[in-house]
């Protein structure tokens, strides 16, 4: 999935969603859905940061991975459907973690659906966030913007 590098847009989503995902308190949820049913979601279980990317069961053909995009996934440690656990290809990250540790999930995440799921930028998506069982906001304005084509995040944001 790595082959192509990732445009200006790309770049400043993948920024955003690094940020939002090193704010995220205890019990936060964030989707980032396009069409065709493609998206990924994150969840903070105390201690632990789940995150899914969609899986090939639950897309249209025309939306599916590639071989190759599936062994990329599995090379960088996500983990395929496990029944009764995720229908989605998901990685479990210690919370909190290292910067970079986010960095990287972030570009994952991108690669995924950018290449393996073939969104064709970051316009495309439409994001949700909560806290479970609260009412309470966490930042997630940087993610916002850069779906919509704004500037790259900054930690201030």
């Amino acid at each position: 999935m790595n082959a192509t590098p990732l445009d200006a847009d790309w770049q400043n989503f993948s920024a955003a969603l690094a940020l939002t995902l090193s704010s995220m308190p205890a019990k936060a949820y964030v989707v980032i859905k396009s069409s065709g049913g493609r998206y990924a979601r994150f969840f903070v279980a105390t201690p632990e940061l789940w995150c899914e990317i969609v899986h090939d069961d639950e897309l249209g053909a025309d939306f599916q991975m590639s071989d190759r995009s599936r062994k990329e996934l599995r090379e960088q440690g996500w983990r395929p459907p496990v029944r009764g656990l995720s229908e989605n290809w998901h990685l479990l990250l210690d919370w909190p973690v290292r910067y970079r540790v986010y960095e990287n999930v972030a570009e994952q995440v991108v690669l995924a659906l950018r290449q393996g799921l073939g969104v064709a930028g970051p316009t495309e998506f439409e994001i949700k966030s909560w806290i479970e069982d609260s009412d309470k906001e966490f930042p997630v304005s940087a993610l916002i913007d850069a779906s919509m084509g704004g500037a790259s995040p900054s930690a201030s944001n």
